[in-house]
């Protein structure tokens, strides 16, 4: 059985990994500077005051990241 494809599924497919891998640098990012933060020279309360922010940016980022994935359903379905 042999699958066919249109351009526009061929686009969705590079456009669909193209937002997994932006999410995935995100998300390594994010790991990256926190332990970054963990070993640095600074105080255990200076990290603790670091990490709890890294830690709502986070938050914040998986919010702005639902309502993007949530929005993108949206217009592909129009």
């Amino acid at each position: 059985m042999t699958e066919t494809t249109s351009v526009s599924d061929d686009i969705k497919r590079v456009t669909h990994r193209a937002e997994i891998e932006t999410l995935r640098a995100i998300t390594s990012g994010i790991a990256s500077f926190g332990a970054a933060v963990r070993s640095s020279p600074l105080s255990n309360t200076q990290k603790s005051r670091v990490l709890a922010s890294l830690a709502e940016a986070s938050g914040n980022m998986l919010v702005a990241t639902s309502t993007y994935m949530t929005e993108l359903g949206a217009a592909r379905t129009q």
